[in-house]
């Protein structure tokens, strides 16, 4: 298990990089070719395709970790039933948003997409989008046969070359249409090229369609409604607030605070690092029965992930006055009441990560769901009133509040699951 960790961390820590260099090298990059209108503009739309990524109502992680707990408790049958229902359930899925976004596009009047161009922009950006959830079931294979660091590091040389792909189209042709072009046809043709390396040596694992069950679809569908309220919540976080502030404040506004909170996330996605890579841990231990050692990986790793968000939060802190300026070429500057509160709830949402693992991990997160979907549906409207008051700065502090009562709830959640499998689980004295 300690091997396995560590490849995944290590995956992991190459994912961030991959992340880290994309969400870094960007911003300059486009702001070479194109204005901060433009670029504003590009943001908004990228944003979008991320709400029809929800299409899949959460079914395929769902599954992924039912696929894990049974591979755990030896039933290789049901873990291949599982996947043949998922690939079926995705397939039916992914082609029918094609069909009606294309559609929709067509003959919608859609007053922020003013030209054609805008259209086959966004059009090309969801269709990237359904190609990088197919290639979801791929990754559920990894997981389940022990080879999640693989899987990882197979997604993520896909997501840089689709980022290149992009870049190169960006900076020969300088069109939108062409980099979403370019990114589109990276992650179609991607799709063969990481079934093959999930297939290699596991064939009898078995791919295809011919023991997909509607019952067993039904089974996922409740633990996949809870991560579709995850994504929901992530989407109103991440693309909700991009949103929202360039309707406020305007395209400009968007990429200063974009910049800035790129920089926040540093620490949540170094702290994501060791929490993602002990996701297969947790399914299998908790498939396995092995309760006791769940509970201590879970009470070592939560300790080690707070530790971290904190500290690298504080370190980017002191760097932030430097960093900003330099990175954007002088185009954003350095704002504390924008930075701060930023580099703050970066620090909490850290730390949330591990409790929040644990319970996703083994589809014990339903209650969780309920509390981020409350929370979430709520910090729109908080941030548009702070935004009244305090303008931009007033949105940064709406999140770091609404980050604190979910690492709150998600700790207190945790700790009472855990426990309560290990008083399940223990031996009966006579």
């Amino acid at each position: 298990m300690r091997k396995r960790i560590g490849h995944g961390v290590s995956a992991n820590a190459f994912g961030q990089g991959v992340t880290i260099l994309i969400q870094i090298a960007s911003l300059p990059i486009f702001l070479s070719i194109w204005d901060l209108s433009t670029y504003g503009k590009w943001l908004m739309m990228a944003a979008l395709p991320a709400y029809f990524a929800m299409s899949d109502i959460g079914l395929l992680t769902a599954a992924a970790n039912r696929m894990t707990m049974l591979m755990g408790a030896g039933e290789i049958v049901g873990a291949r039933r599982t996947l043949h229902s998922a690939t079926a359930f995705m397939s039916a899925v992914c082609l029918g948003v094609a069909l009606l976004t294309a559609v929709g596009l067509i003959y919608l009047p859609l007053p922020m997409l003013q030209s054609p161009g805008d259209r086959w922009t966004l059009w090309l950006l969801v269709l990237a989008t359904l190609a990088a959830m197919y290639s979801g079931i791929d990754q559920a294979v990894f997981r389940a046969t022990g080879r999640y660091a693989t899987g990882i590091l197979t997604n993520n040389f896909v997501r840089l070359a689709e980022w290149l792909g992009g870049i190169a189209a960006l900076l020969v042709v300088g069109h939108a249409v062409a980099v979403a072009l370019a990114m589109a046809l990276v992650r179609v043709l991607s799709l063969r090229i990481s079934w093959q390396i999930a297939r290699h040596g596991n064939a009898t694992f078995g791919y295809g369609l011919r023991e997909a069950r509607w019952m067993e679809v039904k089974e996922l569908v409740k633990p996949g409604l809870a991560f579709l309220a995850f994504q929901l919540s992530s989407a109103l976080s991440l693309q909700g607030f991009t949103l929202l502030v360039g309707s406020m404040f305007g395209s400009a506004a968007v990429v200063t605070f974009s910049a800035a909170r790129t920089l926040a996330r540093v620490a949540v996605q170094a702290t994501s690092i060791l929490s993602h890579a002990l996701w297969p841990e947790f399914s299998r231990l908790k498939g396995a029965g092995e309760t006791q050692a769940l509970q201590a990986l879970y009470a070592r790793s939560i300790r080690i992930g707070g530790a971290t968000a904190v500290a690298l939060s504080a370190v980017l802190a002191g760097l932030a006055p430097w960093i900003l300026p330099a990175w954007t070429r002088g185009e954003v500057s350095y704002q504390a009441a924008i930075v701060l509160p930023l580099l703050a709830y970066a620090a909490v949402a850290g730390a949330g990560h591990i409790p929040r693992g644990v319970l996703m991990s083994t589809n014990g997160h339903g209650q969780l769901a309920i509390g981020f979907t409350l929370v979430s549906a709520l910090s729109l409207p908080f941030a548009w009133a702070l935004g009244l008051v305090w303008a931009l700065a007033g949105v940064c502090w709406s999140l770091l509040l609404a980050e604190a009562t979910l690492t709150v709830f998600s700790v207190l959640l945790a700790r009472r699951q855990v426990g309560a499998t290990l008083r399940q689980n223990a031996p009966v004295r006579p």
